[in-house]
């Protein structure tokens, strides 16, 4: 209980409870964010120079899939190579006979994390001959909404290169005060 000298200089006021519809309007601050699992960043697999950047500026939208970068680097090469000489290897070798279908396995994980898609390594397969350079593709579609190289830059294993959002939803962060 509180007196009601006390209850006047606080402002408190009392009234009968009442079912009903309560309308107020609050005004206040806030920002837009970007939905965190609709949030992709794009790393170097592998150290290499930036040949050529597709997605060139911050804004510019991007399907799954699409090519990001190009980039060079001898480690991927000598890394198809193995994986080529290793799907050639299968065979007779002297009088006994050989099956590297674990080797060839283990050079195509290799290959896979160094950033090389499935559909990339199957069409290694098909041509038999190792690239130097590897597209970077985009795990989701959306917005580039950061780019932290540009061409010709080198870039080591783990760095970050692209930031891609999906923008079709997003969250309004408010200040709401007590």
């Amino acid at each position: 209980s509180i007196e009601p000298a006390a209850r006047r200089l606080v402002g408190i006021q009392t009234g009968m409870s009442k079912m009903g519809e309560l309308n107020h309007t609050i005004r206040t601050i806030g920002t837009i964010q970007f939905d965190e699992s609709r949030l992709s960043t794009i790393s170097a697999y592998i150290d290499g120079r930036l040949e050529k950047m597709f997605a060139n500026y911050v804004g510019v939208k991007v399907n799954q899939g699409d090519d990001l970068a190009l980039i060079y680097s001898p480690q991927l090469f000598t890394a198809q190579t193995e994986f080529i000489t290793s799907l050639e290897r299968k065979g007779k070798v002297g009088r006994f006979q050989i099956d590297d279908g674990d080797l060839s396995q283990v050079a195509r994980d290799n290959l896979s994390e160094l950033g090389m898609t499935d559909q990339q390594i199957e069409d290694l397969v098909k041509s038999g001959k190792p690239e130097s350079r590897i597209h970077i593709k985009s795990p989701q579609s959306g917005t580039v909404i950061e780019k932290a190289a540009v061409e010709g830059d080198y870039v080591k294993t783990g760095q970050k290169i692209f930031r891609v959002a999906d923008l079709s939803t997003v969250w309004l962060m408010l200040d709401l005060f007590p």
